[in-house]
């Protein structure tokens, strides 16, 4: 990684990916470009983009470092730009989502006021169209601090599903990559989530912001990153990092906190899996990770996949459903996507 010649105690680099983002990446830099607290530095990771998307970058000067890097992925053009930043601490940012104006000053504020914090999450909101809404409930994660800017335990709160973060909300201390790795390049889906709790392990306190700080877009821009995704949905890198990170937070004495983590997260994916007709990994999950599933969700994931076709037009009736008479609490791509199967 950058020797951080520049010393500076809370200087931020942002760290950007992007491929193939001609038609987003300009939103997602100017947002940045507009913090109320500035970054210190952009570096943007050409991921091998083969549209306009360098133009677009080269376009700001020197308002941005552009690095390129032949194609890899995501997690591959992070790095990329974590082992190239300058600065002490990290902020992750996507080509296709947008920081809100304060992001950067809020999470900073946290993380000044508590310096032996050394990752900082905070809330944003998914939008598609003219919807938007929360990630997360507000008032369920300030409960959940209780008066605190940070959780004392990032995977007790997220089992329990006090907060939700992704990776444009993250701020991280740079030298934490030197102790836990960067993120795995063999993980297609859940890189971020295996990065959280690696890190995790060694570093449980976690500052937050409740408040939105960014917006999510879940807008279809490319149909075969689209269909990569709902591929993705069998789970097979999930079961992946889970296995992994089991034997991690065993050797970190954090099984009993990793385990209902691990639970809750298997769940949601188990019913992405029935949801998009997977059957045997649907199986292969219960069979594989018995001892994370109460009895009942073992047998129901059975008999679900008995008559998987009759399952599937079920919940999707179901659900859509619920989708069209307003029920969603939050707004997804769920039937974004579906039209590009």
């Amino acid at each position: 990684m950058a020797d951080g010649s520049d010393t500076k105690e809370y200087g931020v680099s942002v760290v950007l990916p992007a491929f193939n983002s001609e038609s987003t990446i300009r939103r997602s830099i100017d947002s940045v470009l507009r913090q109320t607290r500035p970054a210190d530095e952009i570096v943007v990771v050409d991921d091998g983009s083969t549209d306009g998307s360098a133009d677009v970058i080269k376009s700001y000067g020197d308002k941005v470092r552009y690095v390129y890097q032949e194609n890899s992925s995501c997690a591959g053009a992070r790095n990329s730009g974590i082992k190239a930043a300058k600065y002490r601490w990290i902020a992750l940012q996507d080509a296709d989502d947008e920081w809100l104006e304060d992001k950067l000053e809020l999470q900073m504020k946290v993380l000044e006021e508590n310096p032996d914090l050394l990752w900082c999450g905070a809330n944003s909101y998914n939008s598609l169209g003219t919807k938007k809404s929360f990630r997360c409930p507000p008032e369920k994660a300030k409960q959940a601090l209780g008066g605190k800017d940070y959780f004392d335990n990032y995977l007790a709160e997220a089992a329990k599903r006090s907060f939700h973060n992704c990776a444009v909300t993250m701020v991280i201390r740079r030298d934490i990559f030197d102790e836990v790795g960067l993120f795995a390049e063999d993980l297609r889906r859940p890189e971020d989530i295996d990065m959280w709790s690696r890190i995790a392990f060694k570093y449980p306190k976690m500052g937050y912001v409740t408040q939105a700080t960014a917006i999510v877009h879940l807008d279809l821009v490319h149909a075969e990153q689209d269909k990569l995704r709902i591929e993705s949905k069998r789970g097979v890198d999930e079961r992946k990092m889970v296995e992994r990170n089991l034997q991690r937070a065993k050797e970190y004495g954090q099984l009993r906190n990793f385990k209902p983590f691990a639970s809750m997260y298997l769940k949601e994916r188990l019913k992405e899996m029935i949801f998009h007709g997977h059957k045997s990994d649907v199986r292969d999950t219960v069979m594989k990770f018995g001892e994370l599933f109460p009895l009942y969700w073992r047998v129901g994931a059975y008999v679900l996949t008995i008559f998987p076709k009759l399952s599937i037009a079920l919940i999707n009736a179901g659900a859509y459903i619920a989708h069209l008479i307003g029920l969603e609490k939050r707004v997804t791509r769920r039937w974004q996507t579906k039209k590009v199967k």
